[in-house]
């Protein structure tokens, strides 16, 4: 993947969709990510799958759809079906969500995104660990920062992205597609979707 080109892409499409008509800080992104990384601890904590789509006509606002686990559709026959939500869920999904606000933020900045690649410390321990981790690493990214821009804040933000694909490579995700999947999912909704004030 290039990444300096998928994350103006990213940032376009945030612009575009009015996430940025008040600017964004540092601080605003950390908020963001803090958020994805407790929907993905807590979908890790109810055991849910690392990538799913719910089934919108079961009744169930929680019911995954069967398509996700290797089954038949019960509902629809054939796949594609016209009932599975076309947002991804799940854990690592949350992860590429925090990582498309970093990208999105890092478009913004001077920091090259070429080269990168898996760092995969604390990536095979327990989720627990990794996620503590990498909220230590998002506050030290955001004293680090100087000012709202700074090359040490922001280069911070370039090695957690690098710590999260780390984490994706030990264990067998393919972020770069969750991603991509996330993105053009994120490019179908309205603008300024949910009415949120950031």
């Amino acid at each position: 993947m290039n990444w300096n080109d998928f994350s103006q892409e990213v940032h376009q499409n945030e612009v575009d969709k009015g996430e940025w008509d008040k600017p964004r800080t540092l601080d605003d992104v950390i908020c963001d990510c803090l958020v994805h990384l407790s929907n993905a601890y807590t979908a890790y904590q109810e055991g849910k799958p690392k990538v799913y789509h719910l089934c919108q006509p079961s009744g169930e606002k929680e019911h995954i759809c069967d398509l996700d686990c290797g089954g038949k559709c019960s509902i629809a026959h054939g796949d594609p079906c016209q009932y599975r939500d076309p947002k991804p869920e799940g854990v690592a999904v949350e992860l590429a969500d925090c990582v498309l606000r970093l990208l999105d933020y890092l478009a913004t900045t001077d920091v090259d995104l070429s080269n990168m690649y898996p760092v995969k410390i604390m990536a095979d321990g327990p989720f627990t660990s990794f996620v503590t981790d990498i909220v230590i690493n998002l506050i030290s990214a955001r004293i680090g920062q100087g000012n709202d821009k700074a090359e040490n804040g922001c280069g911070s933000l370039r090695f957690l992205i690098e710590r999260i694909l780390g984490f994706a490579a030990v264990n067998n995700i393919d972020l770069e597609s969750i991603l991509r999947e996330k993105h053009e999912y994120n490019k179908s909704r309205p603008y300024r979707h949910g009415g949120k004030e950031l």
